[in-house]
C-alpha cells in the first residue's frame, strides 16, 4: 500500500469514529480508519463513473465546506 496524507474536519473525523464504534457494537465488526477511507474512496470512483456530475457536485460541496 502507499500512504497518503488527506486533510479531515474535526467533525468528519467524530463522524469516523462514530462508525467504527458502532460497526464493533452493532455488528461485531472492527474496522479501521483506512479501510473506512478506502472504501469511501472506491464508492466514490464508482459514482463518478456512473454519474460524473453528481460526483462533481459532491465535491464541489465538500470544497465549500473545508475552505
Amino acid at each position: 500500500m502507499t500512504r497518503a496524507t488527506f486533510y479531515l474536519d474535526p467533525s468528519l473525523m467524530t463522524e469516523i469514529e462514530i462508525a467504527m464504534l458502532k460497526m464493533r457494537t452493532a455488528h461485531g465488526y472492527r474496522a479501521g480508519k483506512s479501510a473506512i477511507a478506502r472504501a469511501a474512496l472506491r464508492s466514490f470512483i464508482a459514482e463518478f463513473e456512473a454519474n460524473p456530475t453528481t460526483a462533481i457536485a459532491r465535491v464541489e460541496a465538500e470544497q465549500v465546506k473545508g475552505e
